[in-house]
């Protein structure tokens, strides 16, 4: 469980990106964040991972602080941009991950990159690889110390449209097989609603808490279902309001 707890960050005197935001996240649950460029998504995301100190407020992960989390090895994080060795293989990289956390068998690097649908493509090299299958490599870099918490900063954001779509998918069903706390920065209403439980909506400068949208998951994936057109208007009419387009 993930507790933001009455959570302000500011840079500065002048700068506040983040505003009183108070979230829980339970166990096994998918939460994206969602809202306008410059609204402190990735600021939040940084916070929980100890990557910044908020200035008002607490942050918990599993009952502990996120220096603490880090330290028990409880967070996984991907960026964007696949952070992999050159140097090393799709496996090499995923074993370094063990290595330098000082970690031994955590997760199967191997198992783990079948179950990630690279199990042919253990001793490919990063640049041998697509840009959905490096972005694979890096999430299990991320997962294989098994982390309780896994933190994704827009994942699929610099892939082509369908290999992102291919991505989201996939992420979906990871994440149906083996449930893990999940937190998504994303840009986008389509990407949060087919793989969050629940959206958070932010709002603009400084980044509230505008609205909390939840997504009932109801068996296969039918974006044509009235339900799914439903979700997607509803978030779209929320990042609209918090926008000044209402």
């Amino acid at each position: 469980m993930v507790i933001i707890d009455s959570v302000t960050k500011k840079f500065g005197e002048q700068f506040v990106a983040l505003q009183d935001i108070s979230l829980t996240i339970d166990e096994g649950e998918f939460v994206a964040i969602i809202g306008p460029s410059g609204c402190g998504k990735t600021t939040l995301l940084r916070l929980v991972a100890d990557l910044e100190k908020p200035t008002e407020g607490e942050i918990t992960i599993e009952g502990h602080a996120p220096k603490e989390a880090r330290r028990q090895h409880e967070i996984g994080l991907a960026f964007q941009r696949p952070a992999l060795i050159d140097s090393r293989t799709a496996l090499k990289n995923v074993e370094f991950t063990l290595e330098v956390a000082g970690l031994e068998g955590a997760l199967d690097p191997k198992a783990l990159l079948d179950s990630f649908g690279l199990g042919d493509f253990y001793n490919y090299y990063p640049h041998q690889l697509s840009g959905g299958m490096q972005q694979r490599v890096n999430i299990a870099c991320a997962c294989v110390h098994n982390p309780r918490l896994l933190l994704l900063d827009e994942p699929f954001g610099a892939l082509d449209e369908m290999t992102r779509e291919r991505m989201i998918l996939w992420m979906r069903d990871i994440h149906l097989a083996n449930p893990r706390t999940t937190l998504l920065i994303t840009h986008s209403i389509e990407e949060a609603v087919l793989l969050a439980d629940r959206i958070v909506v932010l709002s603009a400068k400084p980044g509230r808490i505008s609205e909390i949208i939840s997504i009932p998951r109801d068996g296969e994936i039918d974006r044509t279902s009235p339900t799914h057109v439903r979700h997607i208007a509803e978030v779209r009419k929320a990042l609209h309001a918090v926008m000044g387009d209402e």
